[in-house]
């Protein structure tokens, strides 16, 4: 569960431009606006920090420090 909970952060961490992209065209599409360059920088930070996070967790999970 470790192992998987890393390489899912780690996806998070590396595809945020790209989740980023898709977050911005999808608003594009049920509001009519983007939010802007604010509202990207912060998606990217999210989905970064997030994917992090979890890379984190999942890595002390494997190795048996937490959970």
């Amino acid at each position: 569960m470790g192992i998987f909970m890393a390489v899912f952060g780690l996806s998070f961490a590396v595809f945020a431009p790209r989740l980023t992209r898709a977050t911005a065209a999808s608003s594009r599409e049920m509001f009519g606006t983007t939010g802007g360059k604010p509202m990207q920088v912060w998606n990217r930070t999210v989905f970064t920090v997030a994917g992090i996070a979890l890379a984190v967790f999942g890595i002390l999970h494997a190795a048996g420090v937490v959970g």
